[in-house]
């Protein structure tokens, strides 16, 4: 307002936005497949110093048991990224269908070891982010875990396991391509009642590594965002014979690819996404965009079994309303199938 002198006194008032916020969504899970419910609650200054406590539950529709994760995370741990602490309790599903012609200690299968429904795993991680200097690697994580896996019969496993991760990786590309790559790497130790081997250590050892490009049509960048695209996605992923039940199928799940995927769990995997994305022009249909994709993957359910693999090609429609992004797709898969999907999420970018 305007004072006495003639002078205007401007007053600002500003308040600190709620540290506390509570979110939920859908999302399919790791181990089973399957879409579930989440619900997420995050305090983002717990302590005043910036230390995050995360709470996350999430619960399918035929889960017997819902999954949850507590987290805390402060960025004061005498480097740049900081370090998290996680307290794990997920519900896995049915393992019993990993195709194992051996069980870990290399004798015969023992059908009894596998019979059993793999349900629970508890356990613990720390992640320490950036332990290797951002200057030689980008983006990089450390992480290690202690679990106890459980079933049915009352078989428990003790594991612990220690990953590295690289990435992702940006290498920049001419005429406004980009790139990125992610791998990973993961080492641990077995040891519990399953397969008739309690007291024994089994040691595994398991990787990934994910490629990524996003190719432009033109190189303008005012039609960056108008302008048709490459985009192509590639994995691979290999393990030890001894890695534990539940990893082994969320390998198997992260190599299904529109309309088709392995039964069961996988020891090694490739997998390959090639996608041609239109967007669209029309003023009622802003933020939509069609694509064409091919998708295939070749998997190998055990160690010494023939590495198998199937492929789809098919169209699909993209669509964000109010914030959330839609897509459908329709495929025609190597097996004879004609199949639609519904789905939820971003498709990926480098």
């Amino acid at each position: 307002h305007r004072m006495v002198d003639g002078t205007v006194q401007l007053q600002v008032y500003a308040t600190e936005p709620p540290p506390r916020h509570l979110e939920y969504g859908l999302g399919k899970s790791l181990y089973t497949g399957s879409w579930e419910g989440e619900v997420d609650f995050e305090h983002l200054n717990l302590f005043g110093g910036g230390e995050i406590l995360g709470l996350m539950v999430r619960r399918g529709t035929k889960d017997v048991e819902p999954s949850i994760r507590l987290r805390y995370s402060d960025d004061r741990f005498g480097m740049d990224g900081g370090f998290d602490v996680e307290v794990f309790s997920d519900f896995l599903g049915d393992s019993s269908s990993m195709d194992f012609d051996k069980d870990p200690g290399g004798n015969q299968g023992d059908k009894s070891s596998h019979s059993d429904d793999l349900c629970f795993r508890k356990g613990t991680t720390v992640r320490v982010r950036n332990p290797i200097k951002p200057s030689i690697v980008g983006n990089n994580m450390a992480s290690a875990s202690l679990e106890r896996t459980s079933s049915r019969d009352g078989i428990h496993e003790h594991i612990g396991s220690t990953t590295v991760t690289l990435g992702p990786l940006r290498i920049p590309l001419p005429f406004q391509a980009r790139s990125t790559f992610l791998t990973s790497i993961t080492t641990g130790a077995r040891v519990g009642e399953r397969f008739n081997l309690k007291g024994s250590i089994l040691p595994y050892l398991s990787g990934s590594a994910t490629t990524r490009q996003i190719l432009p049509f033109t190189d303008s960048g005012s039609t960056r965002r108008i302008s048709p695209v490459l985009a192509l996605q590639h994995t691979i992923a290999a393990s030890s014979k001894q890695i534990p039940a539940h990893e082994a199928k969320a390998m198997g799940i992260a190599a299904h690819i529109r309309g088709c995927g392995p039964e069961g769990g996988v020891v090694s995997s490739v997998k390959g996404t090639a996608e041609l994305r239109f967007p669209i022009r029309y003023s009622n249909l802003a933020d939509a965009s069609v694509i064409v994709f091919g998708d295939w993957y070749c998997v190998q359910q055990n160690s010494s079994g023939s590495f198998k693999g199937k492929s789809s090609v098919g169209i699909g429609f993209r669509k964000m309303v109010q914030g959330l992004p839609l897509k459908y797709d329709f495929c025609y898969t190597s097996d004879g199938r004609i199949k639609s999907m519904f789905g939820l999420g971003p498709d990926f970018d480098a």
